[in-house]
């Protein structure tokens, strides 16, 4: 059934659309913390989308359904989660592969999220695939087998029942589970029309599987990269990448890099305030996720989550490597990790006291920002005038230079950071009163762009060693 978004016919239709909006927000303030749990978005709007159908078409039930939705927010007020009056929230994240993939059921990923609210602190710890573990009626056996075993059963309980089972492992609640699939997340992907992603570290992987039960060969080169779905999802999925990218560490840490981005996308005027882009990425993962997450819960979690830095998150592996808790086993000739003890004990320990830091506390100089300036007026000694501002609020600015167009209106601030200094961002911006872009230029993502006019040497922006921001000057700066 087609949905139009434009249709002026009914003013009801067009009423509802702030809320929407305010949804979408909040489910873009979540995003970067949890492994796809943007695709949590289907569930958050189902009803509502059904409402802006046809009237003659839309069945009493959708209505009650949309009512019973907005009326558990209003009715929520001071609501306490699952866990928050513990301080402590958990959260089971999923990623399988899904119609279309070998072992659609099997989960590729998993992530035990924790959230401590009162002293707004986040956790995440990845679960590897190949850890054995009991399963009722199965005996000892991998832990992405929980959710394909349930799904056989009973369609639509591997979710729910793996998230029992870990509770019960690992002797800890899991108030809530998100379930996605590869499909939804490269559709997303491409839907905002790709992201953009600092590579840290060029890698190859010759190991790389595909559909047909062959393999290819992927290459990713350091600095800036605009994906798409496939290669994002490609990104994240890679588990044989050469110079240090082969462990779930690494690749952890690229996933965590790809959500912010994607958060970044999302949370961007073009995207929030665009009702027909909304409708788009609904339509394209409304099939591909499964949580128990209700709307007011995902409105409560944006309140408690908002003022966390994503960049101080807790990230843990649970692997085989040395000085952790598993050791690697050929059981009937398939590789499996073990607990080195024989049981989850330390494990058990270690999720227990993630937040409390059991190493010696070291004394950190902070890393100084590092800020490139450019002219984008005609104002001559512009840039070197307000890189000086900008040196006495303590930044290094590593090079002024005249942008190759001077026509900017208005100072924009491009974060090369993923988020990572939101307080110096903050500063700048105040200050220089300028807009402020989470997606590079289009020249700094291809040097081969012509960007930029120097004032002494001509030479592009390094990879190697990367700016924090990139400040464009414009026509406001007196």
């Amino acid at each position: 059934m087609k949905i139009d978004f434009l249709d002026k016919i009914n003013e009801k239709e067009i009423k509802k659309r702030p809320l929407y909006i305010r949804s979408a927000v909040v489910l873009a303030i979540i995003t970067p913390l949890f492994f796809f749990q943007l695709t949590s978005i289907g569930n958050l709007f189902r009803p509502f989308f059904r409402m802006n159908q046809n009237l003659e078409n839309t069945e009493f039930q959708n209505i009650a359904e949309w009512v019973g939705q907005i009326g558990q927010i209003i009715r929520s007020g001071d609501k306490s989660l699952e866990g928050e009056r513990d301080d402590r929230i958990n959260i089971l994240l999923l990623g399988m592969g899904g119609a279309g993939h070998d072992g659609a059921y099997l989960t590729d990923t998993m992530i035990l999220a924790s959230i401590k609210t009162k002293e707004k602190k986040i956790s995440m710890i990845s679960i590897p695939r190949d850890l054995t573990v009991p399963i009722d009626g199965y005996g000892w056996r991998r832990v992405n087998n929980i959710n394909a075993f349930a799904e056989a059963k009973e369609k639509g309980s591997g979710s729910q029942t793996t998230a029992k089972t870990l509770s019960q492992i690992f002797k800890i609640p899991i108030h809530y589970y998100i379930r996605a699939d590869f499909k939804g997340f490269q559709k997303l992907v491409d839907r905002l029309g790709g992201v953009s992603v600092y590579v840290d570290r060029a890698f190859v992987d010759n190991q790389y599987p595909t559909l047909d039960e062959k393999y290819q060969v992927l290459t990713f080169n350091e600095g800036w990269q605009v994906m798409d779905g496939d290669k994002a999802l490609k990104f994240v999925r890679s588990r044989h990448g050469s110079n240090g990218e082969a462990s779930d560490f690494a690749r952890s840490k690229r996933q965590q890099k790809i959500l912010i981005a994607l958060k970044d996308k999302i949370f961007s005027f073009s995207t929030i305030f665009n009702p027909l882009k909304l409708q788009g990425i609904y339509s394209d993962i409304s099939s591909s996720i499964d949580t128990n997450l209700k709307m007011w819960e995902i409105m409560r979690l944006r309140k408690i989550i908002e003022s966390i830095d994503t960049s101080t998150i807790i990230n843990k592996v649970i692997s085989d490597e040395k000085g952790n808790f598993l050791v690697a086993a050929n059981i009937d000739g398939a590789y499996v990790l073990q607990p080195k003890t024989g049981n989850f004990d330390e494990i058990n320990s270690m999720i227990k006291n993630i937040f409390e830091s059991t190493e010696p506390k070291e004394e950190h100089k902070p890393i100084p920002l590092r800020v490139e300036v450019q002219n984008g007026t005609k104002k001559n000694g512009l840039a070197s005038k307000t890189s000086k501002d900008i040196e006495g609020l303590g930044y290094e600015v590593t090079k002024i230079c005249n942008a190759i167009e001077q026509d900017y209106e208005k100072t924009i601030i491009y974060d090369l950071t993923a988020g990572k200094r939101r307080k110096e961002l903050d500063i700048l911006r105040e200050k220089l009163n300028a807009d402020v872009s989470f997606s590079p230029p289009s020249w700094l993502v291809n040097p081969a762009t012509p960007s930029q006019v120097d004032i002494d040497t001509p030479s592009p922006i390094s990879n190697e060693s990367p700016i924090d921001f990139l400040i464009i000057l414009g026509a406001n700066i007196e």
